[in-house]
C-alpha cells in the first residue's frame, strides 16, 4: 500500500504505483527518477525498487532504496546549458566568418573586372577591414571566455557613416553586377560622424 508516501505529489504516487505495477508484472527490479520539493529546494532522487518474494516465489513487498542525485543532476544540466551556449555562440561565429570572407572574395572579383588605380584602392582598403575583423573572429573564437559568455567584441571609434556606406557598396557592388542589376547611391554629401565599430557598421550595411 502507499499509506507511507501520503501527502507527495500525485505525479511522483503515480510514478510509483507506475513501478509496482512493472515489477508485478516482471518481477524484476525498477529504477525510476523523481523530483520532490523540500525545504531546501526542489530535489532530485533515484529510486531502486526491488521485489522482496516468499518462499513459493510470489512478491510479498517491495524494497525501495533512494539516493538524493540533486547535485548531479544540476551539474549536468549547467553542463547541458554551457554547451547549448558554446554551440550557439560557435554558430553565430561561423555566420559573422562567412561575410567578411565574402566580402573579400567579392573584392578579388572587383579588382579582376576593374584593375583601375581608384577601384583598386577602395577594394583594397575594403580587404584590409574585413581581414582585420577576421582576426579579431578568430580571437574570439580562440578565447574560452568569451565561449561561456557568448560575448562578442565591438570596437567602438569615432568614424565616419559615409565611409561606411561607400564601403558598404564596393561589397555588394560585384554581386550586383553579375546579377545584372544596378545600385544607385545617392548621399548629399553632408558627413555624419559616429561612435561605432565601423567594421560591423559596414557589414550590417551591406547585408
Amino acid at each position: 500500500h502507499l499509506d507511507e508516501f501520503e501527502g507527495y505529489p500525485e505525479d511522483f504516487l503515480a510514478a510509483v504505483k507506475d513501478s509496482f505495477k512493472r515489477i508485478r508484472e516482471t518481477g524484476e527490479p525498477h529504477i525510476f527518477e523523481s523530483s520532490l520539493p523540500k525545504l531546501s529546494g526542489m530535489r532530485r532522487r533515484v529510486h531502486h525498487q526491488y521485489p522482496e518474494h516468499n518462499e513459493n516465489g510470489e512478491i510479498v513487498s517491495f524494497i525501495s532504496v533512494n539516493f538524493d542525485i540533486t547535485e548531479k543532476h544540476n551539474s549536468h544540466t549547467r553542463l547541458e546549458n554551457k554547451l547549448a551556449d558554446q554551440r550557439g555562440f560557435l554558430a553565430m561565429l561561423a555566420h559573422e566568418l562567412r561575410n567578411p570572407l565574402a566580402a573579400v572574395s567579392n573584392g578579388l572579383e572587383a579588382l579582376e573586372r576593374a584593375p583601375g588605380i581608384e577601384t583598386s584602392k577602395i577594394v583594397r582598403e575594403m580587404m584590409r577591414q574585413e581581414l582585420t575583423h577576421i582576426t579579431r573572429l578568430i580571437e574570439d573564437l580562440l578565447d574560452t571566455a568569451r565561449l561561456e559568455t557568448r560575448a562578442l567584441r565591438y570596437n567602438k571609434a569615432q568614424c565616419g557613416l559615409q565611409d561606411c556606406l561607400n564601403l558598404a557598396c564596393e561589397i555588394v557592388r560585384p554581386v550586383i553586377n553579375s546579377a545584372q542589376q544596378q545600385l544607385i547611391f545617392e548621399s548629399d554629401g553632408s558627413e555624419t560622424t559616429l561612435v561605432a565599430d565601423a567594421t560591423r557598421l559596414t557589414q550590417a550595411i551591406s547585408n
